[in-house]
């Protein structure tokens, strides 16, 4: 049986223009269309810190991010927020009857990530790498996944202890 595989179908920004004022509202949104094996229960997300030239804002306590289509994480009220750089969240589980596209092979899912910019931020465009891990079983630890970054989002290097990774790059 095949489930599909964990890849981002694409990315859409929503709000690329930011206030650095630290409120989530004013600050960026992308949008990101993620297909995730339908035997994997849980999500998981990790940002690098943001960077430009050498300004930085730090991704803990400034991104978070939801799903529509997850049990305990599906609106602005109840996203995970980052605590900590290149360290993937808590788990979000998916809902199984909330796939977008049943008949698209793995489950369909939108992540919604949100950036607030801190007071004082220099303006300047940022970027920042992500990772997005999901599992089978909502108690099992991620496990060691080797894995190359690549400047564009489509390019997936996958695989490991049941556990599949994606890495790329945002720009702002």
């Amino acid at each position: 049986l095949d489930h599909g595989s964990l890849s981002v179908t694409s990315i859409t920004p929503t709000q690329t223009l930011a206030t650095p004022d630290g409120n989530f509202d004013n600050g960026w949104q992308w949008i990101f269309n993620v297909t995730v094996p339908t035997n994997e229960k849980v999500v998981r997300v990790k940002f690098a810190n943001w960077t430009s030239g050498t300004s930085t804002i730090p991704t803990a306590n400034n991104v978070r991010f939801y799903s529509p289509q997850s049990t305990n994480s599906n609106s602005t009220t109840t996203a995970k927020t980052l605590t900590s750089s290149n360290v993937y969240s808590d788990t979000i589980s998916l809902s199984s009857s909330l796939d977008l596209s049943p008949s698209t092979l793995g489950r369909q899912i939108q992540i919604v990530v949100d950036v607030r910019v801190p007071v004082g931020t220099t303006g300047g465009s940022y970027a920042s790498s992500y990772g997005i891990s999901s599992d089978i079983d909502p108690a099992q630890a991620t496990g060691v996944v080797q894995y190359t970054i690549d400047p564009t989002y489509e390019i997936i290097s996958v695989n490991g202890n049941q556990t599949n990774q994606i890495i790329g790059q945002v720009l702002v």
